[in-house]
């Protein structure tokens, strides 16, 4: 991130390759969340039948 101040204005610029490597995390890591998730789910359900 850059930040630029001219006068009271502050402008702020993102790089978009910080965007690409969190796309890249969250691809690689997605399928371990959902598989957690889903997991965690049906236990939730299992204990809201007892």
């Amino acid at each position: 991130m850059r930040t630029e101040k001219l006068g009271r204005v502050r402008t702020c610029s993102i790089d978009p390759a910080g965007f690409n490597r969190l796309e890249q995390w969250i691809r690689d890591h997605r399928s371990t969340w959902e598989k957690n998730l889903d997991r965690l789910g049906t236990f939730l359900d299992e204990e809201a039948e007892r």
